[in-house]
């Protein structure tokens, strides 16, 4: 279903996908005093969103926005840099590239939110969202950041 979604711009799969990743978020913070503010995407790099013609993690955010009332930050706060797609790089090329993937523009219209739940489509290694994380902390100084994907790797090129 992920490869259907992401690969093939298969809207109903990718729909699918989105529900239960709101169904499984909502009971998650039923429990928590702390629920996100906002919703980021992770973003694409311009190249990569002209080619596939969307952006997944948006795609997620838009669906769970919807169901969940919680508003998604624009994904042109961060700025991906002209690297090789993650999919198409090992581990050890992915965490090489750990550092350089993002930038931020605007760090001051982040500084109001404490509570950033960053979306993402599938986690490998990690290394997108400890990167986005990182900035959105360092630079940003959202003191709260939680990931959510619809899925993890577990191939044995990502170990």
């Amino acid at each position: 279903m992920i490869h259907k979604a992401k690969d093939n711009g298969n809207f109903p799969a990718l729909y699918s996908l989105a529900k239960i990743l709101s169904d499984t978020f909502c009971a998650h913070y039923s429990h928590h005093t702390h629920y996100p503010e906002v919703l980021l995407p992770v973003p694409l790099h311009v190249r990569r969103l002209g080619l596939r013609g969307f952006n997944q993690s948006l795609e997620l955010c838009k669906i769970l926005s919807k169901q969940l009332g919680t508003p998604i930050l624009s994904d042109s706060i961060i700025r991906r840099a002209s690297l090789a797609p993650q999919k198409a790089l090992n581990r050890r090329q992915r965490l090489k590239n750990e550092g350089m993937m993002f930038s931020l523009n605007g760090s001051s219209r982040l500084t109001c939110f404490k509570h950033i739940a960053i979306i993402d489509d599938v986690v490998t290694t990690g290394s997108t969202a400890r990167e986005l994380a990182s900035i959105l902390r360092r630079q940003a100084k959202v003191p709260f950041i939680d990931v959510w994907a619809i899925a993890r790797s577990n191939s044995p090129d990502s170990q």
